[in-house]
């Protein structure tokens, strides 16, 4: 367990593992979204700018085929596919609505917003939504959807590739046995661990539960305790309002009029509650020069307090590294990191200027007079392969063996 005060900061390759994309892929998944998707909308095209939540905040409870409705004949998958032009959907306040088969171009925003950023290629995202604020509720939408189809309940507990067959890089697995390891005595609520995450899925949230909550010694009651002590920061917020509702499935039976795996039937439908789950929680998303010194406040302040801090798929951009409250300056760095264990990824080793800016930080003799911070570095190729091979207790505090390159003594010893 967490015995010291830990802090995990998490960027993109975190959630690599489980089906999510990097920043760049992030982009040409939403540019190819709004390429192909097809789905069911009202005729009167709804406006992605003016947040109208209108019949997004109830859940489908299912869908159905109106009488004497034209229809479209198509081959795919090796069949003839008869694929409907109007499908009602029935939500649980009651409502009825008669939907029409759209593509998502035919909204002209996110044709423009396609276009511009087919134009741009920009690395990051949330940069260009930043430099460009007239498509910020377009942009947020389209973050919001195109991640929404990457929450599969059962790829993130099994963590295995889309044929079912073979375990990828289950990091959040060994992370979850360094919670549940403990003393005698010991409750998972002794466990001294905040996770502060820039990314907006909450797949962790939902694999740390649901293997808590069916863990014999744990059982649900405890889990959400433990969870919402826990309080993963979302430090850019999340396409999330409850975690334990992950997946397409909380919000619509899809098996109630489609049976066949494949139907193109099937996938508009899925499309369609994707874009009325991002109409309703695009709003949780925020962009980086939104106001929130209060938020920023409450992040340095769990880095201030960490003895240990874990550093997992994160870049190192230097506006997230602002928000952490590093500096510009090694001599600022040194104070703000002073005795403290850094624990991070060097992906494969390629980081190279990074690395070697860690070891001035964590350089003795200096002549500075600060307790530098000791470092832990690991250039392995997976996660899980870091963390439980390099980032896990070793059989000695390394940092009290003498001569290991003048190793800094254990804060408060």
């Amino acid at each position: 367990m967490f015995t010291e005060n830990t802090v995990f900061i998490l960027g993109a390759g975190a959630s690599k593992p489980y089906g999510y994309p990097l920043g760049s892929e992030l982009i040409s998944e939403m540019i190819g979204c709004i390429s192909k998707d097809v789905l069911y909308l009202p005729d009167v095209l709804p406006k992605i700018s003016n947040q109208d939540h209108k019949h997004s905040g109830s859940f489908f409870i299912s869908c159905t085929l109106p009488v004497k409705k034209a229809s479209r004949i198509e081959k795919a998958g090796g069949r003839i596919q008869v694929i409907p032009d109007r499908v009602e959907f029935n939500f649980s306040n009651g409502t009825n609505v008669d939907l029409c088969r759209k593509k998502l171009t035919d909204i002209p925003e996110l044709k423009e917003f396609r276009d511009v950023l087919n134009s741009h290629r920009p690395s990051s995202i949330d940069l260009f939504l930043n430099n460009n604020p007239r498509f910020s509720d377009v942009g947020k939408f389209m973050i919001a959807y195109t991640l929404l189809q990457y929450e599969d309940e059962a790829g993130v507990v099994s963590n295995t590739d889309e044929d079912g067959n073979k375990e990828l890089d289950n990091w959040y697995s060994v992370l979850f046995d360094d919670i549940l390891s403990r003393d005698v005595g010991k409750k998972i609520s002794d466990n001294k661990l905040q996770i502060v995450t820039f990314n907006y899925d909450v797949s962790l949230e939902y694999y740390l539960f649901n293997r808590l909550k069916n863990t014999e010694s744990i059982g649900g009651d405890e889990a959400e305790s433990f969870m919402e002590q826990l309080s993963i920061h979302h430090v850019y917020g999340e396409i999330s309002d409850n975690y334990q509702q992950y997946g397409i499935g909380n919000y619509v039976d899809l098996y109630n009029i489609i049976e066949r795996k494949g139907d193109k039937l099937k996938e508009g439908v899925k499309r369609t509650v994707r874009f009325l789950r991002a109409k309703q929680l695009c709003d949780k998303i925020k962009l980086i020069d939104e106001e929130r010194e209060s938020e920023e406040s409450l992040i340095k302040s769990k880095l201030d307090n960490a003895d240990t801090i874990v550093i997992i798929g994160f870049g190192f951009d230097r506006t997230n590294l602002n928000r952490l409250g590093f500096t510009q300056s090694l001599s600022g760095n040194r104070k703000f990191l002073k005795g403290k264990t850094i624990k991070y990824l060097d992906f494969n080793g390629e980081m190279g200027g990074l690395s070697r800016q860690f070891e001035e930080l964590g350089d003795e003799d200096r002549g500075d007079g600060i307790l530098p911070p000791f470092i832990i570095k690991s250039t392995a190729n997976k996660i899980s392969s870091a963390y439980s091979k390099d980032f896990k207790l070793f059989l000695h505090d390394m940092r009290l063996i003498s001569g290991m390159g003048g190793m800094p003594p254990r804060r408060g010893s």
